[in-house]
């Protein structure tokens, strides 16, 4: 009889897939952040690259 409680109790429970949806939030939100820093990584990089460009282009003239 105790046992067939405790099933009940298991079963009714709804906290592990609480858990499990918010793991999946942060992991989705973590893999967007670093698409966005990622790209933004890349913006800096080249414009870094056009900075030196025109510095070694006006420094040449």
């Amino acid at each position: 009889m105790n046992m067939l409680r405790i099933m009940k109790q298991l079963l009714r429970d709804r906290k592990g897939a609480t858990v499990v949806e918010y793991a999946m939030l942060c992991a989705l939100l973590s893999f967007a952040i670093m698409a966005a820093i990622s790209g933004l990584a890349s913006e800096t990089n080249s414009m870094w690259s056009r900075v030196t460009t025109t510095m070694r282009n006006a420094t040449n003239a």
